[in-house]
C-alpha cells in the first residue's frame, strides 16, 4: 500500500478562511464538508479492507512471535 499518495493532509480550499468567519458560517461548511465523509468511504473500502486485512495479519503474527519469546523465559522461570 503506497502511503506516499494520502490526501487526507491536504489543506481544504474551501476552508482557507475559517479563521475568519463567522461561527455560524463555520458550522454550516463544517456540516456540509461532513456530508462528503460517507461517498468518500465508500470509494475508499477496497483500500480500507486492505489496511484492516493488513493489520490483522501483523497483529496476529505479533502475537505469535510475543508468545514464541515467552516460551524461554516462562522455562527459565519454572
Amino acid at each position: 500500500m503506497d502511503l506516499s499518495r494520502l490526501t487526507t493532509e491536504n489543506r481544504n480550499q474551501k476552508t482557507m478562511n475559517l479563521d475568519e468567519l463567522p461561527v455560524h458560517d463555520v458550522l454550516q461548511l463544517m456540516n456540509t464538508e461532513d456530508h462528503g465523509v460517507p461517498e468518500g468511504v465508500q470509494k475508499a473500502l477496497p483500500q480500507i479492507e486492505a489496511a484492516v486485512k493488513a493489520s490483522s495479519i501483523a497483529s496476529k503474527k505479533m502475537a505469535v512471535s510475543f508468545i514464541w519469546a515467552l516460551v524461554p523465559v516462562a522455562a527459565w522461570a519454572s
